[in-house]
This record gives structure tokens, sequence and C-alpha cells, in this order.
């Protein structure tokens, strides 16, 4: 996510009265590096990973029993930014459809001026000349 959106959504109020903030200042920062690296990674992050990164092994083991961090085979799972993540993706389909729909949309009005044109053109043997509305216009243009 991080190319895409360099950030994610920090709730303030969520954060001052959460589960975290009842913990260690070191334990918080922490708990906001592993979001940030995990955000950067487009919320796939090993604990493994997770641990080489920042040398806390038992700290990082602190989060996932206290359910901060989600432990899920051996990965780790962030709740708030995977709902982040899917919030984002869903807005993102339903922008591209959007899109879908009225780039199609401009494209049969396109096809459809342009059958009315060609309707319209007579074709005058006679004379070498294209009756195109008002205009007569030489042909080979």
């Amino acid at each position: 996510m991080a190319k895409e959106l360099p950030f994610f959504r920090f709730n303030v109020s969520e954060w001052l009265t959460g589960n975290i903030a009842y913990e260690s200042y070191e334990i918080q920062g922490l708990f906001i590096k592993v979001c940030c690296e995990y955000w950067n990674r487009k919320n796939c992050l090993t604990i493994q990973d997770i641990k080489k990164r920042t040398k806390e092994d038992q700290k990082i083991d602190y989060l996932i029993q206290n359910k901060f961090l989600v432990k899920k085979r051996d990965k780790i799972s962030i709740k708030f930014l995977d709902e982040e993540k899917k919030e984002i993706l869903e807005k993102s389909l339903k922008l591209s459809i959007a899109g879908r729909k009225g780039g199609l949309s401009k494209a049969k009005a396109r096809l459809k001026h342009k059958d009315n044109i060609n309707n319209n053109i007579d074709i005058n043997n006679n004379n070498n000349k294209i009756s195109h509305w008002n205009k007569d216009l030489p042909t080979g243009i």
C-alpha cells in the first residue's frame, strides 16, 4: 500500500483510549513501528521478518500474546490496517467499474455520432465531390 497510499488513517481517540495506551511507551513505539512495516509491505509481514527488523523477539511475542498483533500461521495481521486496506480496494474497484461504464458510454456515443455522419454523406460520382452536410469537400481529403 505504501506506493499507492503512503499513509494510513490514524484515529487519535482510539489510540488514546485503546488498550495500547496502557502499555509502556516502548511497547507503544514498537507497535506503531510494526504497523508502519506492515503497511509498507502491503499488509504481508511474517513474524520472522518483524523480529529480524526490530530485534525485539520478546516484545513482539508480548504484542502477539496481548492480541495487538494477530498471529496467522507464520504471518501477523493488524485488524485496523486490514480493514483499511479492504476499504481502499473496494473503493478502487467501484471507481474502476464506474470509469469503465463511463468509457463505454463515451465510446458508444462516438460510434453513434460516426454512424450519423456516415449516413449524411452522399457520394456524387459525376462531380467527384462528397456532399457533407452543407459543405462540398473534394474527394481524396
